[in-house]
Formats: C-alpha cells, structure tokens, sequence
C-alpha cells in the first residue's frame, strides 16, 4: 500500500469533521509525550505543493451491523485548496479553501455553502488553522491548536493519538489517530473513534505529490441545484 507524508495532519481532522457533522472535544495533552517523530514529519513538509491521493474509508459504526468500505478521493493545493470525495460516481463532495466551503451532494442536487462576511470573520476560521491551510506547519503552531493524548511507537511506526483545544467544541469524539512511518515520515492510516465506541477508518493509495492538480478540481457546476447559504 502506498503511504503519505503527513503534512495536512490537521487538514484530514477538519475534513472529517465537515463530512461526518461531528464536533470535538477538548482534552488534555500528556506532557510527557516524546513529539520529535511529529516535529520531524512536519518538518518534511516544508516543500510540499499538492496532494493527489485515493483512499478506503472503513466504518464501523454502532448502528450497523458490519462494517461499511467506501473508495474516495482526495486532492490539496498549497496553500488553502481542497477537495474531499466518497463513492464513484461521488455522492458526497467537500471544496475548501480559507475563505469557506462546500458541501456537494450529486445526487439530491443539493449543496450547502459556508462563506466569510465582509467582516471578515468565518465561523470555522479556527479549524482552517487547525487544519495547517494558514501555511504554518510547525510542531509550535500545531500545539497551539491541538493536544497530543498520545504517541506511541513500534519500531519505526508511530500511532498519534489527538484532540483540539478549543473549548467551544462540544461532544463527539474520543480521539483523532494517525498512523505514521517515523523512518520515512509517510501516512499509514487516519481514523476517527467516538465515545459511543464507532470508528471510521482511512488508508491511503496510489499518492502523489507535487503533482500538477487538473484544472476544476476546485471548482463545482451547481447550476440546477439548490443551494443553501450560511454566513456568519
């Protein structure tokens, strides 16, 4: 299975949360925790450009009674551009960048819209933060958003175990997890669980970056939808 660096730690958190409505909780960070394999991955990071991944999201949720494979895909642009798809042909879509977000359903012909005031400010302007697209990708700067419940290693894999601080997240999660290669810095796999004890789980393949993103993966023909608009 191909791996990813994990540059947009904080990019595959947010989505996630977008995508499957939760909010998360705040936690405590285990100050003993040795976070030099997470400083060094984020340091690998410095040139990266764009992303180009497919992935396998597994859920293993309370309320089903086997667990549910779905193949995606995901593109990143530095420094703020995203996109987020299940299902082939997709039926859900999430477009992002810093000044908001889409959430696209093919099939309904339906979307919903999260834009920036004139004011400026956007409601989710601190998961955009977490998320790394404000260019920052320091092992500071993600502290400052993010407390680390653990990382534990087996030879050279790591397993991250975090959740934001940010006070104002309500209730959902248990943790956000990453698996990584401390050797190489890659991504194994990302994973949700919750408190009622669900998971949903994504491995990633056939990644590449640096490559050049096709043109309109960022944007979306939403004539003939209904779209639904939220500025706050």
């Amino acid at each position: 299975m191909s791996t990813m660096r994990p540059s947009l730690l904080i990019t595959w958190a947010a989505v996630l949360v977008l995508f499957l409505g939760f909010r998360l909780p705040w936690a405590f960070c285990d100050s003993t925790v040795d976070l030099l394999p997470l400083k060094a991955c984020f340091e690998a990071q410095n040139d990266l450009k764009s992303i180009s991944a497919d992935f396998t999201q597994t859920r293993a949720l309370k309320t089903l009674k086997s667990p549910i494979a779905v193949k995606g895909h995901f593109w990143f642009a530095a420094p703020d551009r995203f996109r987020w798809q299940l299902g082939d042909p997709p039926k859900t879509i999430i477009i992002g960048a810093k000044e908001g977000n889409m959430v696209i359903h093919p099939s309904t012909k339906h979307a919903e819209k999260s834009t920036l005031t004139t004011s400026g400010s956007f409601p989710s302007q601190k998961v955009f933060e977490m998320m790394g697209l404000s260019g920052k990708r320091t092992l500071e700067e993600f502290q400052k958003h993010m407390n680390v419940l653990s990382l534990k290693t087996s030879g050279t894999r790591c397993h991250l175990e975090m959740l934001p601080k940010d006070p104002a997240a309500s209730r959902g999660l248990s943790s956000i997890n990453l698996d990584f290669d401390a050797g190489s810095g890659q991504w194994i796999g990302f994973e949700i669980v919750t408190r009622e004890g669900s998971l949903i789980r994504t491995e990633l393949n056939n990644v590449r970056t640096n490559s050049v993103i096709p043109g309109g993966v960022f944007d979306y023909d939403l004539r003939g939808f209904t779209v639904d608009h939220e500025k706050k």
